[in-house]
């Protein structure tokens, strides 16, 4: 039997554009994917999204609110909250939108946010201190 590795996928009008955001955002590795309209990154840990157009004949079924997001999580931190508004400031000049946040919790600080198509992720960074008790 075949390993199964799980991967996302998104589809974008401009793929080319959009792996570079999240590539540069979140330090992933682009690939060009197999044909023009098909990238990829692949992050550290293995995690692989795929970014394409899709074609003119394909529908969508469009929904007001999204079930299904990437999250993206860094390290635990003592200040987690710190850690959040230093990925805002990287992520909002490459096109990226703070949705909701951010939010401080007892296990670490979070921030819904979109890319530059208006798809949602969420950006978290646990709680270092709730490791310890």
């Amino acid at each position: 039997m075949n390993k199964i590795e799980p991967n996302f996928i998104i589809s974008s009008d401009q793929p080319e554009k959009l792996a570079e955001f999240y590539g540069l955002v979140f330090g992933g590795k682009v690939s060009k994917g197999i044909n023009n309209n098909h990238y990829s990154i692949t992050f550290k840990r293995g995690l692989k999204i795929h970014i394409y157009r899709p074609s003119n004949s394909q529908t969508f079924v469009h929904r007001s609110t999204q079930s299904v997001a990437i999250c993206f999580q860094e390290e635990p931190s003592d200040n987690p909250s710190l850690v959040i508004k230093e990925w805002y400031k990287r992520i909002l000049p490459l096109g990226g939108s703070r949705l909701e946040g951010p939010r401080e919790e007892e296990f670490g600080s979070e921030m819904w946010m979109t890319d530059p198509e208006g798809n949602n992720f969420l950006v978290f960074v646990p709680n270092n201190l709730c490791n310890h008790s």
